[in-house]
This record gives C-alpha cells, sequence and structure tokens, in this order.
C-alpha cells in the first residue's frame, strides 16, 4: 500500500476523530475470541498498535465492519461469523472502518448477495483481481495476479486508448495472455491497440475470421507481435502459480452466430471461480451444458440479452453474483427485463458497468466482494438507468 494512502488515514484518525478507546471482543463461529487489542486515540499521533496475528485482524475486522448492528452479516475469508454486540461501550462512532482496514492492509468490502460484509485477510499481494472495464457497449475484462496479467478482449475500437491506459499501471512485463473471444467489433475493435502498446506472450482467440475492418486490423496486429504464441481456442487448462487457473471450454467451432464461437473462459483461484461465457447465445449455452459446472460470478453472456443466460444454463452455472457489461441507451437495449428476472429467481445479485463504471472484484481466493453495491433492478432494463454513470 502506498505511503501517502496510509499517511492519509492516520491523519483522519488522529486529527479529526474524536478521543476513544475501542475494546474489541467479538464472536467468530460461535467461539469468543478476544483480540487483545485496545485501539487508543486519546493520544494523538501515538502510532497504533500493530496486528497481532491473523485472528485478532480477523477479530477487528469482524466488529468494525458494524455488523454488530445486526443489520448485516460478516464473512471472514468466504465464512459467515457472528459478532458480539458488547462493544464500544461509550457509543462513539469514531472509526471509518474502511480506512481502518486499509491501515492494517486488511480488504473490506460488501457482498450484497449474502448480505453480508466481507473481510478478506492474507497478504494482498496474493490476491487475484479482475477489472471489468466499461467500454460502453462491449467487452473488456483484465485479470491481474501478482505478475501475471491477462485481458480478456479490448471492447470497440474508440475504447482502446481507454483500455490501454487503464490497465497500464497494473501491467509489469507485458501482457501473459490476451483473449479475443470473436470477432465482433465490440469486443476487438479495441485489440490492436491495446497490442502496440504492450509485448504480449500468448494469443487465443476463436479462430474466426470476418469481412470486417475490426477483423483486419487485429489479425495485422497479431501478425506483428515478435515472440508470441497464436492458437486458436481448444479445451485447455492454463495453470499460474499453481493456486490460479484459466480453463479455455472450446464448446463450438464454424457456427454461422460468430457469437455462438466466443471463447468461454473460466478462472478458478482456490474456493472462488469466475466464468466469462463471451457472447454465446441459447444454442451454445445447450451445447456447453456438459461442460459448465456452478460458478461464483458469472460475466453475462452478450450484454445482458435475453437470448443468452437462459435457465438450464442458469440452473448449472448458479451464480451468486453477475456482472453485466453494457452500454447506457445502447440500441439493443441490453439488459433485456426478462434476463434480470432470471438471475433474480435464483437469487442472484445483478451489477452493471452502465451503472457502476469499471468493476473490480477482488478475492483471496476464500471470498470475494466488489467495489460496488449498486445492485440492478428491473428498472435498469435497457441499461437506462437514471443514475449512471
Amino acid at each position: 500500500m502506498k505511503k501517502t494512502t496510509v499517511l492519509a488515514v492516520f491523519i483522519f484518525l488522529f486529527v479529526f476523530v474524536p478521543s476513544s478507546r475501542v475494546d474489541f471482543n467479538v464472536r467468530v463461529a460461535d467461539q469468543a475470541v478476544d483480540s487483545g487489542f485496545t485501539m487508543s486515540f486519546i493520544n494523538r499521533g501515538e502510532d497504533v498498535p500493530p496486528p497481532f496475528g491473523e485472528a485478532a485482524r480477523a477479530a477487528r475486522a469482524a466488529f468494525v465492519s458494524g455488523a454488530a448492528t445486526g443489520e448485516r452479516g460478516v464473512s471472514i475469508d468466504g465464512q459467515k461469523v457472528a459478532v458480539a454486540s458488547d462493544v464500544n461501550p461509550s457509543g462513539n462512532k469514531c472509526l471509518s472502518s474502511r480506512a481502518v482496514f486499509t491501515a492494517y492492509g486488511i480488504y473490506l468490502g460488501q457482498d450484497a448477495a449474502a448480505n453480508s460484509d466481507v473481510v478478506l485477510t492474507g497478504d494482498q499481494s496474493q490476491f487475484l483481481t479482475v477489472h471489468f472495464i466499461d467500454v460502453g457497449q462491449g467487452d473488456a475484462t483484465f485479470i491481474d495476479y501478482g505478475d501475471f496479467e491477462a485481458l480478456v478482449d479490448a471492447g470497440g475500437k474508440r475504447y482502446g486508448k481507454t483500455v490501454v491506459d487503464y490497465i497500464k499501471p497494473y501491467v509489469d512485463d507485458g501482457l501473459d495472455l490476451v483473449i479475443a473471444s470473436h470477432m465482433h467489433e465490440d469486443h476487438i475493435g479495441g485489440m490492436a491497440t491495446v497490442l502496440k502498446a504492450f509485448s504480449v506472450s500468448r494469443i487465443i482467440d476463436s479462430g474466426d475470421t470476418a469481412a470486417t475492418r475490426a477483423y483486419y486490423e487485429y489479425h495485422a496486429a497479431v501478425t506483428e507481435e515478435e515472440g508470441c504464441e497464436y492458437s486458436a481456442d481448444e479445451n485447455m487448462v492454463i495453470t499460474v502459480g499453481g493456486e490460479l487457473s484459466l480453463e479455455i471450454i472450446d464448446i463450438a467451432d464454424g457456427q454461422s452466430n460468430a457469437n455462438n464461437n466466443s471463447v468461454v473462459t473460466e478462472i478458478d483461484f482456490r474456493d472462488v471461480s469466475i466464468l466469462l461465457p463471451g457472447d454465446i447465445q441459447s444454442e451454445a449455452e445447450q451445447k456447453g451444458l456438459k461442460y459448465f459446472r456452478q460458478a461464483d460470478v458469472l460475466k453475462a453472456a452478450h450484454h445482458g440479452s435475453k437470448t443468452s443466460s437462459t435457465n438450464d444454463f442458469l440452473n448449472v452455472v448458479q451464480p451468486r453474483t453477475v456482472i453485466i457489461s453494457a452500454g447506457i441507451n445502447n440500441r439493443n437495449n441490453h439488459p433485456h427485463w426478462r434476463v434480470l428476472q432470471r438471475f433474480a429467481a435464483i437469487g442472484a445479485q445483478a451489477y452493471g458497468t452502465f451503472r457502476s463504471g469499471t468493476i473490480v472484484l477482488t478475492t483471496n481466493g476464500l471470498g470475494y466482494c466488489l467495489d460496488t453495491d449498486a445492485l440492478l433492478t428491473e428498472m435498469d432494463a435497457g441499461a437506462r438507468a437514471s443514475d449512471a454513470v
């Protein structure tokens, strides 16, 4: 974490926060856990004591998240916990939970699907982040794990620079993997700009061709990428560091509808799975039922089109969270209200880039959280949210 962030946190805590003392005593998995930790702000400027092990860190995090009010639950590394209420007898709301967690290297987010605050502990350098980049009516998903970086699609041509500028701070030494799900402009239009900006070790696409300018520019950029391994999709598993794997699922090739030839990618990181199905529609979903399995997070196929995310498909995948990448007031009226109903029917919570902008999922492999809590409802059908950003 940047020193400036830590400094800002402490300035806030010691200058603007009322003097107070807070003792933490929580109940984790029905067993009392005394953190042995007292945070004192009586002497402003005093260093906050360091963490006392993972149990203490989890205990502090569980309370400060605010779950003691009984309004929300708490999940620590994917496990729900109960929290005691005999804390902070002074009643002062003196702590900014997100600021405190950040200062102590603990990641806090919200899991609306489980009505739970989410606390992720551990070495943040070993966290996986998946960025669903806002590229309007298109797709671009960036995967970052340590020094491994991959990009799945790059939006339309006018978003190529947007994608490059967004991922540049995260890319360590070129892109390890680029996947072009299929040859439609809203997925590969920005890819030529990306390939010119970064060295790429490996490229996988659907193997299709197209008589379009977007395809010609993409193909030329792939051809010019020196030292890059290229292949059309086939069933394979790419393993990274022993705990992260990307499974390429080859459902069908040679379909007249290019959407149904999409490269499907499943990301598995410890106990968390994320499915990126490109733009496959009902025909390909049916063909792929024997390959699909339960996934925690689904990037909705074809931007939430009614011809995708069928009941049969959702009954197999059973996602808890759905991310829809779509543009405001798009001409295709994505997402469709029927699809939003289907997600709601299986208890999945849906989020959209047209409302939240770029959505970042963070996981330590035991639990996950998002940087948005702007849930979609049927009012968001047609991607016409009045408060969209």
